[in-house]
């Protein structure tokens, strides 16, 4: 078994543990960024008495291991006995391990003294001088309590919202341009998306259609129906209702050069189920919906290349609506999870021949957020963590595609994106195989 897929379970099953009373108090919950070896100070706390159960869960990685150290990736969460770091440590985690990518752990410890403050460092006496770590989530709460860790579960959810994420900015990009006496274009093919961090993969299938309303301007729509998932433990993602969407393009001319403006929107629903443990589980929909405008101005360069600059402004939104688990015993009730970008776009995309009957396609580009609405993974107030402790705000997205010209109305083409997505540490990548014939 591949080690994250280890990760997952583990931390799946350590999720599933329920607490005893309901005398929990939260002492921190955040992101504490990058860390070195320390000892650092996290936050002050409130007195926290001698024989105080911490419980504990972190989301970290190693940023920069210090090899020479015997334990370089190992870290810990310390309670010390004043606000200073400097102070004698009056509770310890005890050595946490991490790698290069991002994992979550939970677990406890008990203080034997009163303490005041909440660190981090280097574990016990390895020091790891020279390592840092990056603490992209942190809840630490005092005392039995009755929540539930739903770190594993949102950590597995994150897939669902990448990989439709990437579902729906290839669909923000169909177009369907080869015409003949009709001003008719179809295009039929398939999408293979996969994301990382946990890895989820989609296959579907697309058509796309178009019409050509005068010499400027094109009209379309397109249907993606997901034909096969492969989730992650604790996850389905259902193939049930297609995203579709519609385009419109005015180009300046029909050759590439000149003005181009296109604007794009897309819309779906899927069903998905989580499974929180043996006996609960519940399903929602995920609700995925964007609209999109580019702007581009095609220069001819070196005889059969052509450069289009190009900026835009894109709108998405990704919801999972609220639901209740099944089970007799310790079902919850989560309420509704957004994630709402508006983004600026800008980069460069170059077309060239490559014989007279095949041409590339390739682009790089960046999306900047100009505005976020990043909701909190909830089951009520005691079971609420942050969903994307530390958003990427600045994206790269790349892509190249292949097309050749079968003759002047029918035309195959390859195109792979890979784009950055919203959390941390996770990208996307997404290739499409299309046919297309004008009429």
């Amino acid at each position: 078994m591949k080690l994250k897929n280890i990760v997952i379970v583990s931390t799946f099953v350590a999720g599933n543990l329920f607490a005893l009373s309901a005398s929990s108090v939260t002492l921190y919950s955040g992101a504490p960024g990058n860390l070195a070896a320390g000892p650092n100070a996290i936050a002050n706390i409130s007195l926290l008495s001698a024989g105080s159960t911490v419980n504990y869960s972190i989301t970290a990685y190693v940023t920069n291991p210090n090899l020479s150290q015997s334990n370089p990736y190992n870290g810990a969460l310390s309670i010390y006995s004043t606000t200073s770091v400097g102070s004698t440590r009056v509770g310890n985690s005890g050595s946490l391990t991490f790698g290069t990518s991002a994992v979550t752990l939970t677990g406890s410890f008990v203080t034997t003294a009163d303490g005041l403050m909440l660190g981090w460092g280097g574990a016990g006496s390895i020091g790891a001088g020279g390592t840092t770590w990056t603490l992209t989530n942190l809840v630490v709460t005092s005392g039995s309590s009755s929540s539930v860790d739903l770190t594993p579960n949102a950590y597995a959810l994150r897939s669902v919202y990448n990989v439709q994420s990437a579902a729906l900015n290839a669909g923000l990009s169909y177009d369907c341009n080869v015409f003949d006496k009709e001003g008719m274009c179809l295009s039929t093919g398939g999408r293979y998306s996969v994301a990382t961090s946990p890895e989820t993969t989609t296959t579907s299938g697309l058509l796309i259609g178009s019409y050509k309303y005068d010499k400027n301007v094109r009209l379309g729509a397109w249907v993606d129906q997901n034909l096969s998932v492969k989730n992650v433990d604790g996850i389905k993602l259902n193939n049930s209702q297609p995203l579709f969407g519609v385009f419109g393009v005015w180009s300046e001319r029909n050759d590439g050069l000149g003005y181009e403006v296109k604007v794009s929107a897309g819309y779906g629903d899927k069903d998905v189920t989580v499974t929180r443990t043996s006996t609960n589980e519940g399903s929602s929909k995920i609700q995925s919906r964007g609209i999109q405008t580019v702007s581009s101005y095609g220069i001819s360069i070196d005889g059969d290349w052509i450069a289009a600059p190009y900026v835009g402004v894109k709108y998405t939104s990704l919801k999972r609506g609220s639901y209740v688990e099944g089970g007799s015993s310790g079902a919850l009730t989560y309420d509704t999870l957004r994630q709402e970008t508006t983004a600026a776009l800008a980069g460069v995309k170059f077309t060239g021949k490559i014989d007279p009957q095949t041409f590339a396609v390739v682009s790089a580009g960046v999306e900047t957020d100009l505005g976020t609405n990043n909701g909190q993974y909830s089951a009520g107030s005691s079971n609420t963590i942050v969903f994307n402790a530390n958003p990427q705000r600045t994206r790269p997205v790349v892509s190249a595609g292949v097309y050749y010209d079968i003759d002047k109305t029918q035309r195959l083409g390859v195109n792979a994106t890979v784009r950055q997505e919203a959390f941390e540490s996770t990208s996307s990548t997404s290739v499409l195989a299309t046919y297309t014939v004008g009429f």
